[in-house]
């Protein structure tokens, strides 16, 4: 009798091939030619990636025969289950199959549409891979059915129908989603950040709804969002769910899915405790939706696992922590097109953009402490709101400095208003100033030439009560013209518009008095 990997050596395929699907082709080759790898591990994932690229996602179980060699190691002998016939032209219930849209690690994906006249509607048809009806992935299957009948929401695609082909392999009738990934959707349509946050609050808001159902999706990602043309974003793939408070999904309960050695993710967007095998939770989902966030306003995920070897990603990930990148130094460093298909004109001003608020928010949503991250997807979804609105967000320490930004900010009409008002004061309060003190020093000036005056016409000096020298009781007006001219330089040395009226009123009075010659110099 054959005998399946054992769990340690099935839990080393596992994290081989989430590594190699993660890395470059120069990657994958680095990863496979590690010397330290076992033989039949190394030949079972090189089947695995020439079988299909999108099996990593969804690596399920061991569905290899495991056969001791000679040298009492082992090799991994052809599996069955990665034979997969086409289905297209088949009549399944009620549905003619039409085309085969694409496959995963748990089976195909085909286009149908109703075979009589009822109604014209295009389904999705979702099989199991042939040869991979082991109990505990029929369960499954019938599990997801029922999982998906309950999830009535307006972003979860919809389950229709359910049956069996005559071979006995169950499949489900799916809402038929013509849509694209939700980040290629954005580039698309080089959508700017609202837009982008509008669409990732869709994703939160049909996440949150089934965990209110008790259930997670545990693999949550770009490609299992899909936008529609008019903007609907539906999530995709409730077969990877499991019911939270069940107590049949207990992680150590025989038959159930992580009992049976099922833990399917992709490395980018799975939470710490999923790369530790720990306990499941809606915190795992909101870890998730942290990356694909992230991606969204940056372009890339968090972390970066092209060119680790299996081993190192799991010790990275898994064991040692990671500190996730956050969107802004990720957009710093773009070099790309993440900037453009935001649109902005730099990496810079798109850094710029991220930091704050949404660098807060993504990075508590990556939290490696389920507890720390956010409580729900509902309260992740609000805090963008929030940041939508200007308001503060729940992510950011909140200091009294960062609540008057954030006042200051969402009440752009009334600072503004205020802001008005201020320089008005300010200018008027300066004008008055000026005013008063031109009228003081108007007043001093008037002030001196009286007493000047008094002094050149020998009249007590009106400041000190005392008497000046006189030039005489009979002087002239031409004797008086004379001395004030010798005067004045000494007397208003320190203010010059004074001796200037000065020397014009004397000035027109030489002229007055036919003396022009005197009159010129003055």
């Amino acid at each position: 009798m054959p005998a399946a990997f054992p769990p340690a050596t099935w839990a080393q395929v596992k994290r081989l091939f989430a590594a190699a699907q993660e890395a470059t082709p120069t990657g994958r080759d680095r990863l496979l030619a590690d010397p330290s790898l076992d033989a039949g591990v190394r030949a079972y994932v090189a089947r695995l990636l020439d079988a299909d690229a999108s099996l990593g996602a969804r690596l399920e179980a061991s569905h290899v025969v495991f056969r001791p060699d000679a040298s009492g190691g082992g090799r991994a002998a052809a599996g069955p289950w990665l034979e997969t016939p086409s289905l297209v032209g088949r009549r399944l219930g009620s549905y003619i199959v039409l085309e085969r849209l694409g496959q995963g690690g748990m089976g195909a994906v085909y286009a149908a549409a109703r075979a009589d006249d009822t109604y014209q509607h295009r389904v999705a048809l979702k099989t199991l891979w042939r040869g991979a009806d082991s109990a505990v992935l029929t369960r499954r299957f019938r599990s997801e059915r029922q999982i998906l009948a309950g999830l009535q929401h307006p972003h979860i695609a919809q389950l229709l129908d359910g049956g069996a082909t005559e071979e006995g392999t169950p499949y489900l009738v799916m809402e038929y989603v013509d849509g694209v990934p939700i980040d290629a959707y954005c580039d698309a349509r080089r959508l700017g950040l609202a837009a982008r946050l509008d669409l990732f609050r869709q994703v939160c808001g049909a996440v949150a709804y089934a965990h209110r159902n008790l259930v997670v999706h545990r693999d949550l990602k770009p490609s299992n969002v899909l936008v529609t043309p008019d903007g609907t974003a539906k999530l995709l793939d409730f077969g990877v769910a499991k019911l939270v408070d069940d107590p049949r999904a207990g992680s150590d309960t025989p038959g159930t899915l992580t009992g049976a050695g099922l833990s399917p993710f992709t490395a980018t967007y799975a939470a710490p405790e999923q790369l530790a095998g720990g306990r499941i939770s809606t915190a795992t989902d909101v870890y998730a939706l942290g990356a694909l966030l992230t991606v969204l306003l940056a372009g890339r995920p968090p972390f970066a696992v092209d060119g680790l070897t299996a081993d190192e990603m799991w010790w990275a990930f898994a064991r040692a922590g990671r500190t996730p990148v956050s969107p802004s130094a990720l957009a710093r460093a773009d070099r790309g097109g993440a900037a453009p298909a935001r649109g902005f004109t730099s990496s810079a001003q798109h850094a710029h953009a991220l930091q704050g608020e949404l660098d807060a928010i993504a990075g508590m949503a990556l939290r490696d402490d389920p507890a720390r991250r956010y409580a729900t997807a509902d309260a992740l979804a609000e805090d963008v709101r929030r940041y939508l609105r200007r308001d503060r967000v729940l992510a950011r320490p909140d200091t009294v400095a960062y609540r008057v930004r954030t006042f200051a900010r969402r009440q752009r009409a009334l600072m503004a208003g205020i802001g008005v008002a201020a320089t008005a004061l300010v200018v008027g309060s300066g004008v008055a100033l000026w005013a008063a003190r031109a009228s003081r020093l108007e007043a001093e000036r008037s002030e001196r030439v009286a007493v000047f005056l008094q002094t050149m016409l020998g009249a007590p000096d009106a400041t000190t009560g005392g008497v000046v020298t006189r030039i005489g009781r009979q002087a002239t007006v031409a004797q008086l013209l004379d001395s004030a001219v010798g005067r004045v330089p000494a007397t208003f040395a320190d203010d010059p518009r004074t001796r200037a009226r000065l020397y014009t009123a004397i000035g027109a009075t030489y002229v007055a008095q036919d003396r022009a010659r005197d009159a010129a110099p003055v």
